[in-house]
């Protein structure tokens, strides 16, 4: 009999808007997730717009939460309080698993869950799919949301 390989699958969540928030004036910038009810943010420096293929992507300074994400409308991690959705999202799984040798990642563009899986040196191999290279592309190359470098990672770019 063969060896076996294990994967965990690590999820990131994400939402769609029913229409793209105007940071024509970026004074504040506000969520579109929900019709009646939302949050709303204190842009200080846009550092990041483009409209992929795929998605509105934005990056954004604020001065409580630091860099801000957010993706057709929707925040999808901030500086401030992104390691406690990472670091759960990640080490809750491998350790319960105990001897995960590969990971797939599935999302994760920004960096964050590939940070706190790359902590475990018994992973060998992590392969990241994510559905949109801008977002890959724009963090790692300018660091703004997580670096993206492991030797043991594989990034797939496909709209499954």
């Amino acid at each position: 009999m063969g060896r076996v390989s294990y994967y965990i699958a690590l999820f990131f969540h994400g939402g769609l808007a029913k229409e793209q928030p105007d940071i024509s004036h970026p004074e504040t910038w506000h969520e579109t997730l929900h019709d009646h009810f939302g949050q709303y943010f204190t842009v200080d420096k846009v550092l990041y717009r483009e409209t992929t293929g795929q998605q509105d992507l934005v990056i954004f300074e604020n001065a409580a939460l630091g860099r801000v994400m957010a993706l057709d409308g929707v925040v999808q991690t901030t500086e401030r309080d992104e390691f406690i959705y990472h670091e759960m999202m990640s080490h809750v799984p491998l350790i319960a698993h105990g001897a995960a040798k590969k990971v797939l990642i599935i999302g994760g563009g920004d960096g964050g869950m590939l940070r706190e899986v790359s902590r475990h040196p018994g992973v060998e191999q992590i392969t990241m799919v994510e559905i949109d290279a801008g977002v890959v592309t724009f963090c790692s190359a300018n660091n703004t949301c997580r670096a993206i470098t492991p030797a043991r990672l594989t990034i797939r770019v496909s709209r499954w």
